[in-house]
């Protein structure tokens, strides 16, 4: 094999991350015989939410943001993160609840559904969460907009209450959310 046809060590990198896509983890912890799913607390719009944690890289403070123009107004920004930008989206703005309150608590969670990786901008992150398998329920709870309902997967219900899943991947797929133009 000649010095040409050697994978680089970028082309070692790419193959990881195809094969990581391809077999995400299942993230099922089986302690005591009792199977529990854990996803990341949020509240956004309102309301309270889990993210599946392997549609989520990571959680942080809000950055400074740098606007870009003619887009539409829940496109916040993007931030620079470690050297990539990262859009960032007001999930209340783009469910039509006006505009995020920014505090001190508020977060970017950001989301990686298949290729598309972007900032979540939430009100506060509230850590995570287990939640036990018994406890799913394959429904959409009542009350909630037609197009943030789309993005549920159903609902845990916990001894705290009802936690509806929000799936990022879900949201990628609404078409409005790649068409950013304003």
């Amino acid at each position: 094999m000649s010095l040409e046809e050697q994978p680089t060590a970028f082309d070692a990198l790419r193959a990881l991350d195809r094969m990581g896509r391809a077999h995400p983890l299942d993230l099922t912890v089986d302690e005591g015989g009792e199977s529990e799913w854990y996803g990341v607390a949020v509240r956004f719009s309102g309301r309270h939410f889990l993210l599946p944690m392997h549609e989520v890289a990571e959680v942080m403070p809000c950055p400074p943001l740098t606007p870009v123009p003619h887009t539409r107004d829940w496109v916040k920004g993007v931030a620079n993160v470690r050297g990539t930008l990262i859009p960032v989206i007001d999930l209340d703005g783009f469910f039509a609840q006006g505009p995020a309150n920014m505090s001190h608590l508020t977060r970017i969670v950001i989301m990686r559904a298949g290729e598309v990786v972007a900032g979540l901008l939430v009100d506060e992150v509230l850590g995570l969460r287990p939640c036990a398998r018994g406890g799913w329920l394959a429904q959409v709870p009542g009350g909630l907009p037609s197009d943030l309902a789309r993005c549920i997967a159903g609902v845990f219900q916990r001894e705290d209450g009802d936690w509806p899943v929000f799936r990022p991947m879900r949201l990628v797929r609404d078409p409005r959310f790649m068409r950013v133009a304003a």
